[in-house]
């Protein structure tokens, strides 16, 4: 009795015997007079069976072999690894394709990659199969090296930088209603526009000159370019997609040490750029204020020079941000314009490009001021943004005025208690660690001396010298340390006071500002430092009391020296 074998088993050698069996596609193009063994096969097979061009994969992957003669054609599923090689990518993704198609191509792109990109292992026996068909068939040699050398060339002229082709802007020109777009395409690696790349480009805003908005074309070896109009004066944008992009990576195939590695391609990308253009053209500012350093008191003026107005009238604003707190170093450069205080605001116009002086204003608080200038739309100019603020041509740092200051001042604090002072001072200074909570009045100097006020419990403000919400400048306190009486004064233990301690004042605004002591030191009251007094300098506090007493033949008690604290904005 006869046993047939099961359907199901029949059926699947059957299979195994389709997937094994070499097949190609109907053109692909084999050559020579031997017959390939590899599945898909395109290109030249010699004589004794040497296979000189391209094949597939298990998964219908196109590759080239890279281990000539030694190793076996993977039959089953292989690793790949992506390797970056811009020319190699670049052959593969452009011409694996074509060669599926044309023997010699495949050929010569075998030995374009292989030999003259040295990734085949074997490149002496791939010599000697291209002695083969050189012997075998002396005109399709030629054919193919002459094929080689141009794709070689070819690549090196195309291939991309080593981290991939970019897509940079169009170039868009504007011209009233008309305008063109150009410098479409995709540079290599060497500069030149690579060609074969799908082109898509898209116009919102505007139309080419046969009334279409949109355009497919293919790139070529120049950039490509195309003339547009406007729609009703709308802003014009160009959209470009480039398909079928080569990569320049390639793909590696393994499959363990008895079969051949096989280089494939990496696949295309797709890239995509725009560029926009104004409405209508937008005119440019370029300004300077007439004085960088002043006084408190001097009139601010900024130059506005206006161009790219096509002889339009164009109206614009104006406004001067400050006082800002300048830096340590009594510098703008680095102060925070962001939510300063505008000093003067106001508009001006301009017909054609010219030169317009703008924003006169007096300014009579130190700091640092800058102006921004705009210009608004019109019928044939677009708007433009506000410069920016702190520019340095456009920034002035203003000074208080030097107030007048005795050649030897003298701070009297200790007892006399003979001091004028404003009543009814509702501003404060407070040293937690000197234990001090005082008000502040106003004090003057009186000939060549500054007294404290007559309470021995308030403190005087050297009315001359800067507010405390000053932004530049030195606010002068000055206290008894003890009055005639030898009763402790507001200033009685303003020596405890020491680098880093924090004293706080409070305006007679209600504005309170935190302040940290920078130095501590006495000084002979005949010899006290003038530029104490000094107001053309970083924002600073100086306090000043008496020290060093020493007794009188008579009983009584007088001071020789002078308590000297400095403090800076904390």
């Amino acid at each position: 009795m006869s046993t047939r074998p099961p359907l199901g088993l029949l059926a699947l050698v059957l299979l195994t015997l389709l997937v094994l069996a070499p097949t190609a596609p109907a053109d692909a193009e084999r050559l020579g007079p031997g017959r390939p063994d590899q599945p898909a096969f395109s290109g030249y097979t010699t004589r004794a069976g040497h296979e000189l061009g391209i094949a597939a994969l298990a998964d219908g992957t196109i590759g080239i072999c890279l281990d000539t003669g030694t190793r076996l054609w993977p039959r089953r599923s292989t690793r790949a690894t992506t390797v970056t090689d811009p020319v190699v990518g670049y052959l593969l993704s452009t011409t694996l394709g074509p060669a599926r198609r044309d023997g010699a191509l495949a050929t010569a792109l075998w030995w374009v990659v292989g030999k003259e990109r040295g990734l085949n292992s074997q490149p002496r026996r791939m010599t000697s199969r291209l002695a083969e068909l050189r012997r075998e068939s002396p005109g399709l040699h030629r054919k193919v090296l002459t094929a080689a050398r141009t794709l070689l060339a070819d690549a090196r002229r195309h291939a991309a930088p080593a981290s991939g082709y970019r897509a940079t802007p169009p170039r868009l020109t504007s011209e009233g209603r008309t305008g063109t777009v150009g410098g479409l395409g995709i540079r290599s690696a060497a500069g030149r526009w690579v060609p074969g790349i799908r082109m898509e480009i898209t116009l919102t805003g505007a139309t080419f000159t046969d009334g279409r908005s949109s355009r497919t074309v293919t790139t070529t070896t120049r950039a490509s370019e195309s003339a547009w109009h406007r729609i009703d004066g709308e802003a014009v944008t160009v959209r470009v997609r480039y398909t079928g992009v080569p990569e320049h990576r390639y793909r590696l195939h393994r499959s363990g040490a008895r079969f051949q590695r096989v280089a494939a391609s990496a696949g295309t990308r797709a890239l995509t750029t725009s560029a926009r253009t104004a409405e209508l053209p937008t005119p440019s500012l370029t300004t300077r204020v007439n004085l960088q350093r002043a006084l408190s008191g001097d009139v601010l003026v900024d130059a506005v020079t206006v161009r790219g107005t096509g002889g339009a009238k164009v109206a614009g604003e104006w406004r001067l941000l400050g006082p800002v707190r300048p830096d340590s170093g009594l510098r703008c450069r680095a102060v925070r314009w962001t939510g300063a205080p505008v000093a003067g605001r106001g508009t001006f116009s301009v017909t054609g490009d010219t030169t317009v002086h703008v924003g006169r204003t007096r300014v009579l608080r130190g700091g640092c001021y800058t102006y921004q200038e705009r210009l608004t739309a019109s019928a044939r100019t677009m708007a433009t943004a506000w410069t920016p603020a702190g520019l340095v041509e456009e920034t002035s740092l203003v000074r208080p005025r030097p107030p007048a200051v005795p050649t030897h001042p003298v701070v009297d604090t200790g007892g006399q208690g003979a001091g004028r002072s404003t009543s009814g001072a509702t501003a404060r200074l407070r040293a937690p660690t000197a234990r001090v909570s005082a008000r502040l009045s106003g004090v003057d100097f009186r000939r060549s001396v500054l007294t404290a006020p007559v309470r021995r419990t308030d403190a005087g403000i050297w009315r001359e010298g800067a507010r405390l919400s000053a932004l530049v400048g030195t606010t002068v306190v000055v206290g008894h340390v003890s009055d005639r009486r030898d009763r402790p004064g507001v200033f009685h233990r303003l020596r405890r006071l020491d680098v880093g301690d924090r004293l706080t004042t409070t305006d007679a605004g209600g504005s309170n500002l935190t302040w940290r002591v920078v130095r501590v030191r006495t000084v002979d009251r005949r010899r006290l430092p003038r530029s104490l007094f000094s107001q053309g300098i970083a924002r600073r506090l100086v306090l000043i009391t008496c020290t060093d007493r020493v007794r009188t033949s008579t009983g009584g008690f007088h001071y020789r020296k002078n308590l000297v604290v400095e403090a800076v904005p904390y």
